[in-house]
Parts: structure tokens; sequence; C-alpha cells
């Protein structure tokens, strides 16, 4: 990941996440790499968790991952309703459709 990518807020990086642009996997070891490259002429960390942080960045990534699937399906079926609230033409078939994509994808 290239320097000029990263964020530079939380508020930043929070957007990037949830448009799928970056994964806690990859801002993790974007700044693993800057801790073991710095800290030899800072001495700022004493220990490192470098196994721990990036097994905890997977497992946070893969469920963004799962909860921005979900999220796009409730949307896909949203589409499905009028402004009215009511269904439209042919929704009910397609709705069932993707319902059960949904459900496996929740899964």
């Amino acid at each position: 990941m290239q320097a000029d990518s990263i964020p530079k807020t939380i508020v930043q990086a929070s957007q990037q996440m949830q448009s799928g642009l970056l994964t806690s996997t990859a801002l993790v070891k974007y700044y693993l790499e800057r801790i073991q490259k710095l800290n030899p002429i800072l001495n700022a960390f004493i220990t490192v968790l470098e196994q721990q942080s990036l097994e905890t960045a997977a497992q946070l990534s893969k469920l963004a991952r799962k909860n921005l699937n979900m999220l796009r399906n409730v949307n896909r079926v949203k589409t499905l309703v009028n402004d009215e609230g009511q269904m439209t033409n042919d929704s009910l078939s397609q709705l069932a459709t993707k319902l059960d994509a949904l459900t496996l994808v929740a899964d």
C-alpha cells in the first residue's frame, strides 16, 4: 500500500473501509511496516504483537466484507418496493430470490 493512499484521518479510514477501498488487514500491514522501518530509529515500541494484530485485522476484514455484502443485498431488496411502499410488478418472485441470497450471505 502506498503512503499517499493511506487515510489521514479516522473518518477517511472509515469511509474507505465502508466503500470497500480499504481493509483492516491492509491498514494494519501498512502500520506494521512503518513500525519495522522507523522503530530502530525512534525506539518507540518495546513490544509489537505483529501476528496477533494481523490475525485480528483479518477477522475484522472478513466481518466487514460479510456486512458489506449483506447491506448491498438489503439495498437490492429495497429497490423492489416503490415510493409508496408497494411491491412492484414481479417483485414477489424477485424478493424471494433476494431473500434466499441474503440468507446465504448472512450464514
